[in-house]
This record gives C-alpha cells, structure tokens and sequence, in this order.
C-alpha cells in the first residue's frame, strides 16, 4: 500500500490474526459447505411453516413475511429470492 500508516495497521492486523485460517479452520469450513444447501432448505421450510401458522394463529395480529402473499413486497421478493429465507 503506499500509505504507511495503513501498512502498519494492516501489518498489524496480519501478526495479530493471522492471514491465512487454519487447518482446523479450513475443515470446518469445507465441512459446513457441503449440508450448507441442506440446511438453508430447511430454513426456509421452517420459517415458512411457522410464518403460516402464526397468520392463522388467533392471538395474532400481523405477520410480516415476505412469502406471504399478505405481505406488500411479496411480488418483489419473489422476483429477487427462490425462497423467503428463515428471518
């Protein structure tokens, strides 16, 4: 970097915390991307389920969901996302 003052905190950063993961690291990493698609699904199955069951749910007011067609950026959401995600 031409700065130096931003080289030594780069640098600093670099002893600090290392600049590569390691082997542990990478292993869970490799570990958790192979369920990743599995586990979105079923976060977003889940919070689905429970998105309708709160619609129908009598103490209940409002949900706010964007796969639910109640909801006023459904369409947009459904435009951009295969799912509605889990939050």
């Amino acid at each position: 970097v031409r700065d130096q003052e931003f080289a030594e905190k780069v640098g600093s950063h670099q002893k600090a915390m290392g600049v590569v993961p390691g082997p542990f690291d990478c292993f869970l990493t490799h570990r958790g991307i192979k369920s990743l698609a599995v586990r979105m699904d079923r976060h977003c199955v889940n919070a689905e389920r429970v998105a309708a069951f709160l619609t129908s749910h009598p103490k209940v007011g409002t949900v706010i969901y964007p796969g639910l067609e109640t909801h006023s950026g459904h369409e947009g959401a459904q435009r951009q996302m295969k799912r509605s995600g889990g939050l």
